[in-house]
């Protein structure tokens, strides 16, 4: 790369400078052609700041401006909104991290010839910050399966549920009415139990945030 400012020395002092112009002077140390001390002179350019510039090319990474770069790159945020629009079924706080995670891993190494268990994962306020950027809230919900979980949703089934009451309560003892749909079995998770999820749509008035069991978790069932 020619010197972005051709042949003249301008004094940089005052100006800004862009990630390709400190890479520039960077990459000007790193290959002998000149000493911080003589950009210093020409450019009038803290000796620190080239310093900082060269290490930061030599340790691989892209020079970034306007401070710290984000942990997760802006062009995961979409996939994290992805994740959180599972339907019926939200997302638990734990699979919301290892996602969070995972895109934080990817965003390093694509910045940094590094491996995964060399990226320090986002903290709990840096999690804080994404949410509230991308409007997720947390909540409790409750334990389903995916059969109950489409049941509900379908209006179908309620109007069919209504036309059967409607035809079998009269033809029913009055002893067992209140039994006619009491064939029941277990599943997953204790639905008197929540889970911590996270969501970016508030649930519609009168439906819960809804999730699946976790695989292995111990549990008393929940009916289906």
């Amino acid at each position: 790369m020619s010197c972005p400012w051709g042949r003249r020395s301008p004094d940089l002092s005052k100006s800004v400078l862009t990630c390709e112009e400190k890479t520039w002077i960077a990459n000007e140390v790193i290959s002998g052609s000149q000493t911080p001390a003589q950009l210093q002179t020409k450019y009038q350019i803290s000796v620190f700041n080239i310093r900082r510039w060269v290490r930061i090319v030599r340790e691989g990474r892209t020079i970034q401006n306007g401070g710290r770069p984000t942990s997760i790159s802006p062009k995961f945020f979409s996939n994290i909104e992805e994740t959180l629009n599972k339907g019926q079924i939200n997302v638990t706080s734990e699979e919301f991290r290892s996602t969070v995670n995972k895109f934080a891993i990817d965003t390093a190494q694509a910045r940094r010839n590094i491996v995964s268990s060399q990226v320090k994962l986002p903290s709990r306020r840096t999690l804080h910050r994404l949410e509230e950027k991308l409007g997720i809230k947390t909540g409790n919900a409750e334990f389903t399966t995916n059969a109950r979980a489409i049941a509900c949703a379908d209006v179908r089934n309620a109007v069919s549920m209504c036309a059967a009451q409607h035809l079998m309560v009269p033809l029913t003892d009055h002893y067992l009415i209140l039994n006619m749909d009491g064939t029941q079995y277990k599943t997953g998770c204790d639905s008197s139990k929540k889970e911590k999820v996270k969501y970016r749509n508030s649930p519609t008035k009168g439906k819960a945030l809804k999730v699946l069991p976790s695989a292995g978790k111990k549990n008393n069932g929940i009916t289906a």
